[in-house]
């Protein structure tokens, strides 16, 4: 594990465009290949084991050993719901602010060549907040350190990509308020 000077990470801000094209192309239900996570793909460097729900949107970059958590901007809430129940939904743009950054792990090998342990690459220590204030977007934040956000594991491993409408729980009968 390398023991990193967590004050010299940062937790970078992204504007991510949802164009028309990445809408056609995107997967509803799936919170590996929905809209915003093929528009991250595209946009971000390196991300890679992408994942959106109607909470967070999540994604590593391994060239930084690093992986990054922020809040699904509401704009992105509704554009979810509206594109999970197949209603139409319009280009638009988000801004990933507020972010955490937590370490990624590495899945060490026993002498047995059988992955049974996993490792931190860096070690960030405890959360740790860090707060901007000031500009026209008021207070912005950054965690760096601590666990990971938490996130409710599907039953079966297989559905770990489904997203069941939002937060991969959400139940059918529930209507978007544009189908009201």
């Amino acid at each position: 594990m390398k023991q990193t000077d967590s004050s010299q990470i940062r937790v970078p801000t992204h504007s991510i465009a949802i164009t028309e094209e990445i809408i056609n192309k995107a997967c509803r239900r799936d919170s590996r290949h929905c809209m915003i996570a093929e528009a991250i793909r595209e946009q971000i460097q390196g991300a890679t084991f992408i994942a959106v729900d109607m909470m967070t949107i999540r994604f590593s970059v391994p060239e930084k050993g690093l992986r990054f958590s922020y809040h699904t901007p509401p704009l992105a809430q509704d554009a979810l719901a509206r594109f999970d129940r197949g209603i139409e939904v319009d280009p638009f743009t988000i801004k990933l602010k507020n972010g955490h950054a937590i370490s990624m792990v590495q899945h060490v090998k026993e002498n047995d060549g059988v992955s049974r342990r996993k490792k931190k690459i860096h070690d960030l220590g405890p959360k740790k907040m860090k707060i901007k204030h000031g500009g026209k977007h008021g207070i912005e934040t950054e965690i760096i350190g601590g666990d990971a956000i938490p996130v409710q594991k599907p039953k079966h491993g297989s559905h770990s990509s489904i997203r069941v409408f939002g937060m991969r729980n959400w139940t059918e009968g529930w209507k978007h308020i544009s189908e009201i």
